[in-house]
């Protein structure tokens, strides 16, 4: 039981590396992996499945996207029941460090962190959660991130032209 630190999950993903290469049949030199791709994307979470997907738009690059779990399976696209993939082969068992009143009182708090190709939205049954406005207006107004605001990101995100009341 305890939290697994950056440097620890890095590894962990690193391990995939030799493991990809062993299936393959190829070396586990990291060198000839970098020599034949471009880009590698470690993660093939939501956010690494669009990195990769975005980068391999370009017909001139090479991505390899890896990810530790597997690609899931029937009930990973079934949003009703993914509450059952909490804490299975889909699912890294986490906790968190304990804290006094973390958890109703339990101290310790389990986590759920996917460990499958689409990652948490495979497990969160497709629930997001918008960013604060404030915070995107502060980013641009206070830290020079032009195009950054609440507005200009809603645009972007969703494709749709938004009236605002304000």
């Amino acid at each position: 039981m305890g939290i697994l630190s950056a440097e620890m999950i890095l590894s962990l993903f690193m391990l995939a590396v030799p493991i990809f290469y062993e299936s393959l049949g190829r070396s586990r030199s990291t060198k000839t992996l970098t020599a034949n791709y471009d880009f590698i994307v470690v993660g093939g979470g939501t956010s690494g499945c669009i990195v990769a997907a975005r980068l391999s738009e370009n017909p001139n690059v090479r991505v390899l996207l890896l990810e530790t779990g597997g690609s899931g399976s029937i009930y990973t696209d079934l949003t009703w029941i993914s509450h059952l993939l909490l804490f299975t082969k889909l699912s890294h068992r986490l906790y968190s460090t304990p804290q006094a009143r973390a958890c109703g009182g339990n101290r310790v708090c389990e986590l759920n962190v996917a460990r499958v190709l689409g990652g948490g939205s495979t497990h969160n049954e497709m629930g997001f959660v918008r960013g604060n406005a404030i915070d995107y207006n502060e980013w641009e107004r206070d830290h020079g991130a032009k195009g950054w605001s609440y507005k200009v990101r809603l645009v972007v995100r969703t494709g749709l032209t938004i009236r605002f009341s304000t």
